[in-house]
């Protein structure tokens, strides 16, 4: 199915207003809006199945293109939030690695990532994921092993395997 709108320029003719870069949409440019209205109406869904994105992105975009032309469609990225802790956080985590639990009072006689975030959070308040603490611990070259385990037995006729 061909689109009825595709020859037909979005924005036929606007002028930007000497004050404050307002832009003013002539008769052709709000005719071609008005197809591309209809276009969107009809095609919308098509190209939201097409790209595999929702109907709603589809029409944000044409949205921000509406407004602002190609520009608005171009992607900025940032850099992100901002992490949560600071160096006296690695610090510290890399100083609560030097000890046994045992010696802060837990439980537990090695450490685990979700143990240590949770450990940390009571200390410090701030809440990483025991993940997010694992990759702490590798960026200082610290690497949590899991235990082996040893079965030991006080009968002289037990023969371990291996």
């Amino acid at each position: 199915m061909a689109c009825p709108a595709r020859d037909v320029p979005l924005y036929g003719d606007f002028a930007a207003s000497s004050g404050g870069g307002a832009i003013h949409r002539g008769p052709k440019a709000t005719a071609g809006l008005a197809r591309a209205r209809l276009a969107w109406a009809e095609f919308g869904p098509q190209i939201a199945e097409l790209l595999r994105v929702d109907q709603s992105t589809v029409h944000r975009w044409f949205d921000r293109y509406e407004a602002e032309g190609l520009a608005g469609l171009s992607t900025e990225w940032s850099d992100g939030r901002p992490p949560v802790w600071d160096e006296a956080y690695e610090w510290l985590l890399v100083e609560t690695m030097r000890h046994d639990p045992r010696w802060y009072g837990l439980e537990q006689s090695l450490w685990t990532c979700s143990l240590l975030a949770g450990y940390l959070a009571q200390e410090t308040g701030i809440r990483l994921s025991a993940e997010r603490v694992r990759v702490l611990m590798h960026q200082h070259g610290i690497r949590l092993k899991q235990p082996t385990l040893v079965v030991h037995s006080r009968d002289p006729l037990y023969d371990p395997k291996g």
